[in-house]
């Protein structure tokens, strides 16, 4: 599958991948999955500036959770709503081949890695993106942070997430952590 995002981002190791994190993840057509979420904030003074900035869903133990991926010829786009709140970015390769995930102006790039049933998104650089400017590569130190994985669940529908985001002088901004159900197209 050469034109699916992920299985093209993992190549030959795609076959290794637990079934759920595949049915997620091979975007040949639209994904719509559900679940329920845990949405932690961070509780500094600068983390509470930034988040009020960037709109971001409120803290909730039990947040109800909706993915919608829409395959957009090399891209997908990502639409999460938490208890009705979207939060959408688009997914697509990067020029050196990582995964590019642009979230507003920012884009992140991570490498993907495959080990003991999960996904794990390693951050290997993050780039302010302006209309009509030239890619502004952010220096370490400036940047936001993101550690995520993704682990198949119960069944092969489920999958199981955790996202933490952080930012320089802030600490924690913003996680959530839960599970998806897939649900039959």
């Amino acid at each position: 599958m050469p034109d699916v995002l992920y299985p093209h981002l993992f190549g030959l190791a795609w076959s290794e991948i637990d079934t759920a994190l595949q049915r997620m993840h091979c975007n040949c057509e639209p994904v719509h999955a559900s679940g329920v979420f845990r949405i932690s904030h961070g509780t500094s003074l600068g983390a509470k500036l930034l988040l009020l900035f960037l709109r971001l869903p409120p803290p909730n133990a039990a947040a109800q959770v909706e993915l919608m991926v829409r395959p957009l010829g090399e891209s997908e786009t990502w639409l999460r709503l938490f208890d009705g709140k979207p939060v959408a970015t688009v997914q697509q390769e990067s020029v050196s081949g990582l995964l590019a995930e642009r979230f507003g102006p920012i884009e992140f790039r991570f490498r993907l890695s495959f080990a003991d049933h999960t996904i794990h998104y390693r951050q290997v650089g993050v780039s302010l993106r302006l209309p009509f400017f030239p890619e502004i590569p952010l220096p370490r130190w400036a940047s936001p942070h993101v550690s995520a994985w993704e682990t198949a669940g119960a069944s092969g529908m489920e999958t199981r997430i955790l996202v933490e985001v952080s930012a320089p002088l802030a600490g924690l901004l913003f996680s959530y952590e839960g599970q998806l159900r897939r649900e039959q197209v």
